[in-house]
């Protein structure tokens, strides 16, 4: 893998990655829709409330909108709650697997963004992206080296595509009071949307595999 490679791979990774925090943006936005922020005359001000929202705080808002729309003691006693079916695939259960999932791929993603990389390649001649970052405590400072080959990029961008899927997926279901069922099932005590591995052939992957090919 030449480094031409790891510079399409890093591209691709921060683009899917801003395309998914778009998919929370937009929970957001229909929560506060729902909510009554409706219309033009409202679109300022539910953009201070999303807007320049980095992605750690951005899923701790979506998670705290949807989750309060769906267990408000407030909005149920006004009859103002989602009105959304909870069998059998229950939308906090999807949430809680968002957020679990979602603190990973933060995690990858800030490795990628805020380290220092300096590309070297392997005796396999696959390009492992090795990046060091410098930690302070009171004993002084540490650096931490971790690495990045090209199946952790696709694992990441892979990622990345199955959960923006799952909120544009949840995001629907609930601004439309559709059941979760149509979109989603329950595999080996895990939630996936359906049809995912038909999904899979839409990655971004798939399409650019050309171009990766060339710069092999």
């Amino acid at each position: 893998m030449k480094t031409s490679q790891y510079f399409l791979y890093s591209g691709i990774s921060t683009w899917i990655f801003e395309e998914l925090c778009d998919e929370l943006k937009n929970g957001i936005e229909w929560s506060l829709e729902r909510r009554g922020l409706k219309g033009v005359e409202n679109s300022e001000f539910r953009n201070i409330i999303i807007g320049e929202t980095t992605a750690t705080p951005l899923s701790i808002k979506y998670s705290a909108f949807i989750s309060t729309e769906l267990e408000s003691h407030i909005a149920k006693m006004n009859n103002s709650g989602l009105q959304i079916e909870r069998a059998p695939i229950d939308p906090l259960a999807v949430l809680r697997k968002l957020q679990v999932e979602l603190k990973k791929i933060i995690s990858d993603r800030n490795k990628l963004i805020h380290n220092s990389w300096s590309p070297q390649l392997l005796s396999d001649e696959k390009l492992a992206v090795r990046a060091f970052s410098k930690k302070i405590s009171e004993r002084g400072s540490t650096i931490k080296v971790s690495e990045f080959n090209e199946s952790d990029f696709i694992k990441f961008i892979r990622n990345c595509e199955l959960l923006k899927r799952m909120i544009s997926y949840l995001n629907h279901c609930l601004d439309t009071q559709s059941s979760l069922d149509r979109y989603f099932e329950a595999t080996n005590d895990t939630i996936l949307p359906i049809n995912n591995v038909e999904m899979e052939k839409l990655s971004i992957l798939v399409e650019m595999q050309e171009q990766i090919n060339k710069l092999a």
